[in-house]
């Protein structure tokens, strides 16, 4: 399929058609899903531009008006949303963080109400994260849409086979495991004395001591329980592996110090999430997305538990799989999945697991996305030249902060920080994986990515 006509073909500055940005924060959770929704965009017209997030939102000066599609509209975002809508650009917002979430009370408590002004359409995960929304009445349920999320996109049977040789690869080089996904940025943040826990500045003080102090003491206990269950899990487990892989946003030496000297234990984290469940026997976690994921594949799913408190827990992960409160149960769970106990979901489960994920099965998400994305309007609302002038000012004053910042020990860090979450791409890799799912797919064939800046890539 030919693209759209462009004043200059070269420049996607130049295209008169309309243009999609993907912000891309985390590479290995989000760039695959997000490349099949840009392919899907493209399919249908748009100009789409997909990269690392902060490179792109410096880039959006050189765009025409577009659609910046966000994965939330909590409280950091506000002041970017501000601009961007200042400047002409209409925001969309896929509810990335709303699927496991500590409450509903603190989930909205999140988001800052300027954000949400600025937002044309925001699209869930799936029922309950609609039924979310709408009970609050802090956004007008005419622009909530059911869509699902591209992520759960590539766990359906038709998509699968686009990740089979890295299932292929990691058996072949780590043999039988059981994966173990870490989920405690809050107490154990990759840069040292960072909270994940951040609510809007309408939410008095007091209120957010009292929510942060409970939900920090709940996960750090969690988080020392879990520590000193991997030497245990290691040696029942033996010669079978633990494969520990850290959450994005942790420190991983902390989980290198509890597989010390547990010859069976890697501490890894490598690639997307998806081949690593696939192709491993069973999946622990505690309070982790991943158990969706591993629900959906087909991999037993184990929830550790050793201490609970409801108000600070998922009520999803909580019916996902089997329950283990010790390391005595685990231990025995685990022996079962080792002989092949069933992992098929219950007619409740999955009953369940429909409710809280659209797409499973019928429509792609992706597809589902770009209706919605097809229905926002692009067209200037009158805002005058002197609000853009001023908007453009302020992002280079921003920038200008950035650079006066850079020589400060925690810039440095917050520059690592960020390097480990998006390490970098390639036009070539790119133009793989986009070979990859036209292949498995048969869509796509003559959709390509062209470099335009450091980490960021025009679809066309």
């Amino acid at each position: 399929m030919a693209g759209p006509s462009c004043r200059r073909s070269s420049d996607p500055e130049g295209c008169s058609i309309k243009t999609l940005v993907l912000p891309v924060e985390t590479l290995v959770r989000e760039f695959d899903g997000k490349l099949l929704l840009a392919l899907t965009a493209r399919e249908r017209g748009w100009n789409v531009i997909i990269g690392e997030r902060s490179r792109i939102c410096r880039y959006l000066s050189n765009l025409p008006p577009s659609i910046f599609l966000s994965k939330s509209a909590r409280a950091g975002n506000a002041a970017l949303f501000e601009r961007l809508h200042s400047s002409g650009h209409r925001i969309a917002v896929l509810d990335e963080e709303a699927l496991i979430r500590q409450s509903d009370e603190i989930y909205l408590m999140k988001h800052e109400k300027s954000a949400l002004r600025c937002v044309s359409a925001l699209m869930t995960w799936g029922g309950d994260n609609s039924n979310l929304w709408q009970r609050s009445q802090r956004f007008d349920e005419n622009r909530i849409f059911n869509t699902g999320n591209p992520r759960m996109d590539l766990l359906r049977p038709e998509i699968r086979a686009f990740y089979q040789p890295q299932v292929d690869s990691i058996r072949e080089r780590i043999g039988d495991y059981v994966l173990f996904n870490t989920n405690f940025a809050i107490v154990n943040h990759f840069v040292r004395g960072e909270t994940r826990f951040k609510l809007a500045s309408w939410v008095a003080s007091q209120e957010r001591e009292r929510h942060e102090s409970a939900l920090t003491a709940h996960k750090l206990a969690v988080f020392d329980r879990c520590r000193a269950m991997v030497p245990k899990i290691a040696k029942a487990l033996a010669p079978t592996r633990l494969v520990i892989r850290p959450h994005p946003s942790e420190n991983p030496a902390a989980w290198v110090e509890a597989a010390r000297e547990q010859d069976n234990v890697k501490v890894l984290y490598e690639g997307s999430v998806v081949p690593w469940l696939a192709g491993a026997l069973a999946l622990v976690h505690n309070g982790c997305t991943s158990a969706v994921e591993a629900a959906i594949l087909g991999t037993p799913v184990l929830s550790y538990r050793p201490l609970r408190c409801p108000d600070l827990e998922s009520p999803l992960l909580c019916q996902l799989g089997r329950e283990c409160s010790d390391d005595d149960a685990l231990v025995s769970e685990l022996a079962k999945v080792r002989r092949g106990y069933p992992a098929a979901l219950s007619a409740e489960q999955s009953k369940l697991l429909h409710h809280y994920v659209t797409g499973i099965t019928g429509k792609l998400s992706s597809d589902n996305i770009v209706d919605v994305i097809d229905s926002v309007d692009l067209s200037s609302d009158g805002r005058s030249w002197r609000r853009r002038i001023a908007a453009e000012t302020r992002r280079l004053l921003e920038r200008g902060s950035e650079r006066f910042g850079i020589a400060t020990p925690a810039a440095r860090l917050r520059m690592s920080y960020r390097a480990h979450k998006f390490p970098g791409l390639t036009e070539q890799l790119v133009n793989q994986q986009i070979g990859r799912f036209a292949k498995v797919l048969g869509r796509f064939h003559s959709a390509r990515a062209r470099k335009v800046q450091n980490d960021i890539f025009l679809i066309a």
